[in-house]
């Protein structure tokens, strides 16, 4: 299969590829509407979330839109600039982002790829972050089973303060016993990294999977495999090889670090599902 790579500094954005983009506040504006319409569809990695969760999710969206509306943006962005929101348990976010190259299919002429070299926030809408008696009482649960799920690593979205957890309002309770893959990311350079996790200085994201065991495979004992990338290179990254023990101390590691997010249900969105029609009018500054 043959790619065709296109640079914002020497090329056009296809005007296929543009059209799809974010790039008016109206965009955004029907993109939430359309979420908000089709929540059960994606709220969550798992198929079942508890009603509070979808309530206070609901909550979250129509509290950004209403700060959204009251915020002026252009009138419409440049080229190959967008907007993109963020769905998570740390609420809504939206950013302004230029992409740098992009990668298309010779043959379809469609999106294979894509990287983008610069990232600004813009408007935000945080959820609650509540002490672990506060989060027990909202999802009817005991505090020594919350202290228990974070200390097991069952609640990534766990934020230390001080000495204190504190968890988002938009973290349902777990679900599963088995475990599930986890994607961490960080923007600065990491500090203060154990030396067995040096790897992570070099790399901006992280995602953790459960090792496919084979019994005839050489080296049993390593039972998870963690993928690192960075966010705006394209390539393949690096691999490492985690024992049970190595994951528990990276995980521990990975949730304490405040520069680190835990983005195994954060939700991005960069294109529209579909254009918006004439008649929803326009409400763009």
């Amino acid at each position: 299969m043959r790619y065709i790579e296109l640079q914002s500094e020497f090329d056009s954005l296809p005007d296929r590829l543009s059209e799809r983009l974010m790039v008016t506040k109206r965009d955004v504006q029907w993109e939430l509407d359309y979420r908000l319409n089709t929540l059960y569809e994606f709220a969550g990695n798992d198929s079942w979330h508890s009603g509070k969760y979808y309530a206070l999710l609901k909550d979250q969206i129509r509290n950004f839109k209403r700060k959204l509306e009251l915020t002026v943006l252009p009138r419409t962005l440049e080229d190959w600039w967008r907007y993109t929101y963020e769905l998570s348990h740390k609420g809504v976010r939206l950013y302004v982002e230029h992409i740098n190259t992009i990668w298309l299919n010779e043959d379809t002429g469609e999106l294979d790829e894509e990287t983008v070299d610069q990232v600004f926030p813009l408007i935000s809408y945080d959820a609650r972050m509540l002490t672990v008696d506060e989060y027990a009482k909202l999802y009817d649960v005991e505090p020594v089973t919350v202290r228990q799920w974070i200390r097991r690593g069952k609640i990534r979205e766990a934020e230390k303060a001080g000495k204190e957890w504190r968890i988002s309002e938009l973290t349902d309770v777990p679900r599963r016993a088995r475990y599930e893959p986890a994607t961490y990311k960080w923007i600065s350079r990491l500090k203060d990294v154990p030396d067995e996790f040096s790897f992570l200085s070099d790399y901006t994201n992280i995602d953790i999977r459960k090792r496919e065991l084979n019994v005839a495979e050489e080296a049993p004992e390593i039972t998870y495999i963690a993928f690192l990338t960075s966010r705006a290179e394209r390539g393949d990254g690096v691999t490492v090889r985690l024992t049970d023990e190595a994951r528990d101390r990276l995980e521990t590691y990975l949730i304490a670090n405040p520069d680190v997010l835990f983005t195994g249900n954060t939700r991005s969105f960069s294109y529209k599902h579909e254009e918006p029609s004439d008649e929803d009018g326009d409400v763009n500054e």
